[in-house]
């Protein structure tokens, strides 16, 4: 486990990825610290050697100890199934829904490129959560909208965060994947930076030019 102190008077701890913060209630503090100047030094003393003993935890984390991951905005292509020319010209064909994925070692950011996920006509805003169970990434995709009585094709990228060169389950949970064949890979960081993974889909609006 791995701790930090915060400006709030917090602490903020984690392992594994996952993430928790502490700090004393008003009771515990007034059963804890009595009031009287002895008894505030005490405090004083006790909150310092908590602080600096949380510094000298971060100092000697576990190099191998797993920062929770987090992702950036989600950039996304227009509708791509209201463009014949678009999935025409595209290298993908629209019966595939394909991962492209390439690292960065030194920023530990792993870029993914969704080509062909399906979302609603009318997404307003497509977003991404990003967690670490065990081993295994999972990315699940939603929408803030689905005003319109239509599915397209988009192609999507985002940036994962304190991701370790190790190896990695990688799944996707899709709003509009119903029956087809669901996004599940493996990657090896620590082999390859980049790759990509394809899976064949032909339920609407797959498949449809």
């Amino acid at each position: 486990m791995c701790c930090v102190p915060k400006r709030d008077g917090k602490m903020e701890c984690w392992k594994n990825g996952k993430v928790a913060l502490f700090q004393l209630d008003h009771a515990t503090s007034k059963r804890l610290f009595p009031s009287g100047k002895k008894h505030k030094t005490m405090k004083k003393n006790l909150i310092t050697s908590i602080f600096v003993l949380a510094i000298l935890s971060l100092i000697s984390c576990d190099k191998n100890e797993q920062l929770p991951l987090s992702v950036g905005e989600v950039e996304k292509s227009e509708c791509k199934s209201s463009d014949k020319s678009a999935i025409i010209e595209a290298e993908t064909s629209d019966t595939l829904s394909c991962i492209d994925y390439s690292y960065n070692s030194t920023g530990k950011a792993l870029t993914m490129k969704h080509i062909n996920a399906v979302f609603n006509c009318c997404p307003e805003k497509i977003e991404c959560d990003v967690s670490l169970k065990g081993d295994t990434i999972v990315i699940e995709e939603s929408e803030t909208s689905s005003a319109c009585d239509c599915n397209c094709l988009y192609d999507l990228e985002f940036e994962i965060k304190n991701v370790e060169k190790t190896n990695y389950q990688v799944k996707l949970i899709e709003p509009y994947a119903g029956n087809e064949e669901k996004i599940i890979f493996e990657i090896n960081l620590s082999k390859n930076i980049s790759g990509n993974w394809c899976i064949t889909r032909k339920g609407y609006p797959w498949g449809m030019n």
